[in-house]
């Protein structure tokens, strides 16, 4: 699994090489479909059966509703990105809540956290699925 310091070191590494993502290399792509357009802001994605390593063919490009799409779809959101984004969008006194609401009374906050993902993963499986 990759720490959140390697993730952040290969994407300064991407951004000095190659500068910013400036185009979404998914075709057909997902914002044009469903805007008309274009976005103006791109990311640099890891590419499915790929490592993060200084490798330019591991990584495409992608406008955020692609990359959305392509992590779903390949299982790429790595668990410290996924409790990191988790944990930054519950109030502090979510996971009393979680735990009453769940039956956690006696699992530790990263049993709720995998749970939660799990959950989480599975329903945004099924929106992608309706759009």
């Amino acid at each position: 699994m990759t720490t959140a310091k390697e993730y952040s070191r290969i994407h300064k590494w991407l951004k000095d090489e190659f500068g910013r993502a400036k185009t979404c290399e998914l075709t057909p792509c997902k914002s044009v479909e469903k805007y008309g357009e274009m976005p103006g802001r791109f990311h640099w994605g890891l590419r499915a059966g790929k490592e993060y390593a200084e490798e330019r063919e591991n990584f495409i490009q992608l406008c955020p509703l692609c990359h959305r799409h392509y992590n779903v779809e390949y299982g790429l959101t790595g668990k410290y990105e996924k409790e990191r984004r988790l944990t930054l969008s519950l109030p502090p006194d979510s996971w009393a809540f979680l735990k009453e609401r769940a039956n956690y009374e006696d699992k530790t906050e990263e049993d709720v956290v995998k749970d939660a993902i799990k959950h989480y993963k599975t329903a945004l499986r099924k929106i992608i699925e309706q759009a």
